[in-house]
């Protein structure tokens, strides 16, 4: 691998290794498992070449939409593999429950159409947020878990202050 890719951790899979970053999830997607698939599943049967083609089909959507410069033709193939790769789920995974980031993902090329390279507007750092909301105790009572929040969040600020 390239010096400048980094790899993945190596307790992956692991309660020990954690969970892993919006980024590391993108590189080891693209790169690692893309390498172990083909090697694992592009000789197989035709169930694991489906499995294959499906991934491919999320990698390529994965790898467009995150160019720092993005056309039109760029834009179509997003949009063209994102609908092969659902509507694989669906016939590879017939029990597979989609979820609102499923939908969601199809308003992607338009988002792109819109707004351009997704490095002008993705939420990295909220997704970080995200990371540290995830980390904090709480109690799981309704109506509880904001003031939770809000009370975490203030004795982080005050010690960063002092």
């Amino acid at each position: 691998m390239p010096s400048w890719v980094s790899p993945p951790p190596q307790d992956l899979g692991t309660k020990r290794g954690g969970k892993l970053t919006a980024d590391q999830w993108r590189t080891l997607a693209t790169i690692f498992l893309v390498l172990t698939l083909v090697n694992l599943w592009g000789n197989g049967s035709p169930e694991l070449k489906d499995r294959l083609d499906n991934f491919i089909s999320l990698v390529i959507v994965t790898k467009y939409a995150t160019k720092r410069r993005i056309s039109t033709q760029d834009i179509a193939i997003v949009e063209e593999n994102l609908v092969k790769y659902l509507e694989g789920l669906k016939t590879i995974y017939p029990r597979h429950n989609f979820t609102i980031n499923h939908h969601m993902s199809l308003h992607l090329p338009q988002f792109l159409r819109r707004l351009g390279p997704t490095h002008s507007w993705w939420t990295f750092p909220f997704e970080r947020f995200n990371g540290v909301i995830q980390q904090i105790n709480n109690n799981s009572r309704l109506g509880e878990l904001e003031a939770t929040f809000m009370r975490t969040f203030c004795r982080i600020a005050n010690l960063k202050a002092l």
